[in-house]
């Protein structure tokens, strides 16, 4: 006889790109159905940005400012959800490797679901710009649900044509 599957802190990776609610959506769902916590993560990658171009600018100063940018947008799609009911939702925002910091949260958390979107980018685009959902299915120490995102069905290419 097959259990029901024992599901109490849903880790959700969020990259804040035009349509990431869904995915954070579906995680607070799943959530309420089983009576767990919900974690919503987001990392901040590296050093980009204008540090690298702006006399005075810092990449501490870059990443600090990012991380704000990434707190307020997420706060602003979890007081919505908490206005619809009941999961508890927690945010985090950390800087390093995307993948890498998803992994490393899914284990230290003992998260029992990840739920994740994913742009479905192919071709030239995935292979430069790497896939952190098919790396965290290959790796997670739980069960990843993913959710096809708008934006990354159809190849875009990296360069606009003149």
């Amino acid at each position: 006889m097959l259990s029901r599957p024992h599901i109490e802190h849903i880790l959700v990776p969020v990259d804040l790109s035009e349509g990431f609610e869904p995915s954070l959506s579906y995680g607070v769902f799943l959530a309420d159905r089983f009576g767990a916590s919900v974690e919503v993560l987001h990392v901040v990658e590296g050093s980009r940005g204008i540090a690298m171009i702006v006399p005075g600018a810092s990449a501490e100063s870059d990443l600090t400012l990012a991380a704000e940018r990434a707190w307020r947008r997420i706060d602003v799609a979890v007081a919505a959800l908490n206005r619809e009911g009941g999961s508890k939702i927690r945010v985090d925002v950390r800087v390093g490797g995307v993948a890498t910091c998803i992994l490393e949260r899914a284990q230290a958390g003992d998260c029992d679901l990840i739920v994740m979107g994913t742009h479905g980018r192919r071709g030239l685009q995935r292979m430069l710009l790497g896939s952190v959902a098919e790396e965290v299915i290959r790796t997670a120490p739980c069960p990843v649900v993913t959710l096809h995102l708008p934006g990354g069905d159809v190849e875009q290419p990296l360069v606009a044509p003149r």
